[in-house]
């Protein structure tokens, strides 16, 4: 009798471990696929910060923004100094 009952238990418990292994065999295979989505949309991510950069840096390029400010009508100025009427005070006593 005992016996019986231990056989029972085992084969009970078998059948709750295996149970146990396929649904986490599934977990781990849906996680997978979730992680491999991921992975894809990082790398497309990083694509396309790359291209942003890229055309970042052409906008900001020295001809582009000569060349804009050209179509805008702004002149190149023959003298860079900057005279100012009256001095200004850098740091007041106390």
């Amino acid at each position: 009798m005992k016996t019986k009952f231990l056989l029972a238990i085992l084969i009970v418990i078998a059948i709750l471990l295996e149970a146990v292994n396929v649904y986490l065999s599934n977990k781990i295979a849906s996680t997978s696929i979730q992680v491999a989505k991921m992975r894809e949309e990082v790398r497309i991510l990083d694509e396309r910060n790359t291209s942003l950069k890229t055309e970042l840096l052409s906008f900001a390029s020295f001809e582009r923004v000569a060349s804009r400010a050209a179509e805008l009508g702004f002149v190149e100025g023959k003298d860079s100094t900057i005279m100012l009427k009256a001095p200004l005070q850098v740091a007041l006593s106390r």
